[in-house]
């Protein structure tokens, strides 16, 4: 293979890894839940607006999204979505919501190109309702 071609199949073996990473999540306990039923509706809650968790839930995780993975809001509101089926929780209580300021760059031969981009990062708490 010609040294350009090894390079670029490398290039795109890291941008594919650091595509595919996983968001921080820290579960309350080891216990394996049943995921939701796909009908179930997953509800937000928006903490700043309303900042008291229900009394009816019961704390599941906790979730920090990527920023590899769910730059933009969409992406990680999916990716909270997703993490909360997996686990069993219909409510996602988000905590926090902050624009992060994100690097990135690749090799192209010789020389490095970069760029920044906001990202948006959540943290919220995984929730089922009793």
């Amino acid at each position: 293979m010609k040294p350009i071609a090894v390079l670029m199949v490398a290039v795109a073996a890291i941008l594919f890894s650091a595509c595919s990473s996983n968001e921080f999540l820290v579960m309350d306990s080891a216990k394996k839940r049943a995921p939701l039923d796909p009908q179930t509706q997953v509800r937000f809650i928006y903490a700043p607006e309303i900042p008291v968790i229900p009394e009816n839930t019961e704390f599941i995780a906790v979730m920090n999204t990527n920023v590899n993975s769910d730059c933009y809001l969409d992406d990680a509101v999916h990716a909270l979505e997703s993490a909360a089926r997996e686990v069993g929780a219909d409510l996602i209580f988000v905590k926090k919501y902050e624009n992060q300021t994100v690097s990135r760059g690749v090799y192209l031969g010789k020389v490095y190109m970069s760029h920044t981009e906001t990202c948006s990062v959540l943290t919220a708490d995984l929730l089922k309702t009793k």
